[in-house]
């Protein structure tokens, strides 16, 4: 199953595939980033961050819920959901995860 490539810094999608090992670590990203009902296609997609937002446990299981769902995805081996307040102005959360993905382990940091 291919994708095509997404650009996450400039928000653009480009001439090109990913697939494999790639692709799900661009779903994974994906998976994380999109705020439920934002997705045209599927408003059931992502995370229901207008709920979460300031409960780590419920964000923490909705994260994990949106990364089991990417094919391929056999098992979420780590899981860490903590606030980043480096920059004091935007308060962000990182995510750090290990899955596992077919026969591989692809390790993950993602802030939201």
């Amino acid at each position: 199953m291919k994708d095509i490539k997404i650009d996450f810094i400039n928000k653009k999608m480009l001439n090109e595939y990913v697939d494999n090992k790639d692709r799900a670590i661009q779903q994974i990203k994906l998976a994380v980033q999109v705020w439920k009902d934002d997705w045209l296609l599927n408003e059931d997609f992502g995370v229901d961050y207008d709920t979460a937002w300031g409960d780590m446990l419920t964000m923490g299981t909705d994260i994990q819920e949106q990364i089991k769902q990417v094919p391929g995805i056999t098992s979420i081996q780590s899981f860490e959901i903590r606030k980043d307040t480096s920059n004091e102005d935007n308060i962000m959360y990182r995510i750090d995860v290990i899955v596992k993905f077919n026969n591989e382990v692809i390790q993950l940091s993602e802030a939201i």
